[in-house]
């Protein structure tokens, strides 16, 4: 594909030659924030974030040289994405029981879907980012984790979106996008129009998603404040109750 592309401060368009190919998408970013704690950020949930995740945290632990002592789950900014990969996003961090509940009017809009064994961190502990960006899958996540006492809520509010939509083939090559569930946290809580509140409370930065996205992560107070976090859980729980529910 030739693509002509007018810049300012050139006199004539530039010329690109450009091939045809498919896009794939980094959904999973990773960071060492200091020795034996680690940074994940999850932008959305595709079917490749699962096994962005997996790979990511193999490297998060080859690079500190050793299993981690805690982790920096950052879910701001992001929409969602496919239900499936959310839900294996957070099977990664549990040992067991429900991650998501789906309740609607037909039996088949109904449904419960739950973790396998094995946590990738061993039970190390972790603090999930969340903002008013923080929807549908992400979530799921959060409330997940949350639910079953295995990671802390830092930021603002979620977003709140909570349902499930499906696509009915109508004639013609038509369809109808119609919601036929909502989702529930392990514990029975509806995200659907109320959302997640943190467990710490922090405001937010400024600047929306895309200034945290930015962002690198060493520099980010919200992410600083996370870390400061779990190094606080390591000297004994009773100092990081401060702010928790």
């Amino acid at each position: 594909v030739r693509l002509a592309v007018r810049r300012e401060g050139a006199a004539q368009p530039l010329l690109f030659e450009l091939e045809r190919s498919e896009v794939r998408l980094q959904t999973v970013s990773s960071a060492i924030l200091e020795n034996g704690y680690g940074y994940l950020r999850i932008k959305r949930f595709t079917e490749a974030t699962a096994d962005e995740q997996q790979k990511a945290l193999a490297a998060l632990v080859e690079r500190n040289g050793a299993r981690l002592d805690g982790l920096v789950l950052d879910l701001r900014g992001n929409p969602g994405g496919v239900l499936e990969s959310s839900v294996a996003v957070a099977d990664e961090f549990l040992e067991s029981g429900v991650i998501v509940i789906g309740d609607g009017r037909r039996l088949d809009a109904r449904f419960r879907m739950s973790a396998t064994p094995g946590d990738a961190l061993h039970g190390a502990p972790m603090v999930v980012l969340v903002d008013a960006d923080s929807a549908s899958g992400a979530e799921i996540v959060a409330g997940a984790l949350r639910d079953h006492g295995r990671a802390t809520l830092i930021g603002q509010a979620t977003y709140g979106k909570g349902s499930v939509q499906t696509i009915i083939p109508l004639s013609q090559g038509q369809a109808i996008k119609l919601t036929t569930s909502r989702y529930l946290t392990p514990s029975g809580a509806s995200i659907h129009g109320q959302g997640l509140s943190p467990d710490i409370l922090m405001p937010a930065s400024g600047g929306g998603a895309s200034a945290h996205a930015m962002a690198a992560p060493g520099v980010d107070p919200m992410v600083r404040s996370a870390l400061q976090y779990l190094r606080d859980r390591r000297l004994g729980s009773q100092l990081a109750r401060v702010g928790e529910r």
